[in-house]
């Protein structure tokens, strides 16, 4: 009897142990004059998916997305217009919006996060302080009224085990970035201590990440990532861009002022936007020039640790505008904008590409909308 005692603690306290173990900490050094690879050259095979234009569906930059099984969604959040979710299927063809901003019960006031689960499309709106359901064709279902406390103002979100997490925008001095709720929207923990907020009020909305069953979180406006084990937030990920990484100045953090006027001056990295695959981490990093922003893409061999920016440089020089939303499986999925997407597709042999439903591409050509792109690279 002692023995099987013995044998049962010995197993719980293994399981806590490796319930606490920290994850691999990856370190990775970022040149921005790394060698440059031919994004053209790197692809293996592009399906594209053009986006039906109607009076619903003129579309600006798209920054979101998410898959459902009969198609995707388009989370559409311009500034200054009503945030609303946008439904296309398969092959890009529109299915159906939900658009109910407003005070009342079935409405939101924004929407800070959005996703599929469970059979349903969810959308949290942190100024509302709830989530709201609908059916996969956009019908609504529920809403779940937030129980934190009101002082707790709610960002980005996404489901994590069997509640949710999101972050908190305005953060005080020594509080924490992610909160952790149930299933009803009730307080269950606290993670990610902030001893002192960045003095920038960036809320980027893509701050959360998944690969298999992890779940990461990308700190806005810092150059790392933290990995979310049980309900607690552990270091993943490191960029280092060295000396071109704005923020390794102290004097740049001194007030919103100085931030704001470093940025502007000096042409260093001040954002980075990793998308981690099992094999290679893309990123997107930001940074000023002649008082415009520039973005740069590139992406980490994980075996290696070997940094590689991409030329996407068009016949003019400037870069194609390609945003990389998320990885789908294997794919990389992007949307690249209207204007661009003709050359684009001169860059490409004939066996690189399908279209998604078998549209003329000269159909695509014509449109001003921007087109999806799920890109599987060799």
């Amino acid at each position: 009897m002692i023995k099987l005692i013995s044998s049962f603690v010995f197993l719980l306290f293994t399981l806590n142990l490796t319930a606490q173990t920290p994850p691999k900490f990856e370190h990775f050094k970022i040149d921005i004059d790394a060698p440059m690879v031919n994004f053209f050259e790197a692809i293996e095979h592009i399906e594209i998916i053009r986006l039906e234009e109607t009076e619903k569906t003129l579309l600006g930059e798209i920054e979101h997305y998410f898959k459902t099984p009969s198609g995707f969604v388009i989370p559409y959040m311009p500034i200054n217009k009503p945030a609303r979710l946008i439904l296309f299927n398969e092959q890009g063809n529109y299915i159906n919006e939900i658009s109910k901003n407003g005070l009342g019960p079935e409405e939101y006031r924004n929407i800070s996060d959005a996703w599929f689960k469970d059979g349903q499309i969810a959308l949290f709106s942190g100024w509302s302080r709830r989530i709201q359901r609908y059916t996969e064709a956009g019908e609504y279902v529920e809403s779940i009224e937030a129980k934190y406390d009101k002082s707790i103002s709610g960002w980005a979100m996404i489901p994590y085990q069997k509640g949710y997490v999101f972050h908190q925008i305005g953060t005080p001095p020594n509080g924490n970035e992610l909160i952790f709720t149930d299933n009803l929207l009730s307080l269950t923990g606290k993670s990610a201590p902030v001893a002192k907020p960045h003095p920038l009020p960036f809320n980027q909305r893509k701050v959360f990440s998944s690969l298999g069953e992890s779940i990461f979180y990308v700190k806005p406006l810092r150059d790392s990532v933290l990995q979310i084990i049980n309900s607690k937030a552990y270091p993943r990920f490191k960029f280092d861009f060295g000396n071109e990484w704005l923020w390794s100045n102290p004097k740049h953090m001194k007030s919103p002022v100085t931030a704001m006027n470093a940025m502007s001056a000096e042409a260093k990295v001040y954002m980075v936007y990793p998308y981690i695959g099992e094999w290679r981490i893309f990123l997107t990093y930001l940074f000023y020039e002649n008082k415009v922003v520039h973005q740069k893409k590139g992406y980490i061999d994980r075996e290696t640790g070997d940094f590689f920016r991409f030329d996407l440089r068009k016949k003019d020089k400037e870069d194609y505008n390609i945003t990389f939303l998320t990885w789908e499986d294997d794919r990389l999925v992007s949307s690249i904008q209207a204007y661009d997407f003709e050359e684009f597709m001169d860059n490409l042999d004939n066996d690189q590409w399908t279209v998604a439903g078998g549209f003329d591409l000269e159909e695509i050509f014509q449109s001003e909308n921007p087109v999806l792109l799920k890109i599987k690279f060799k």
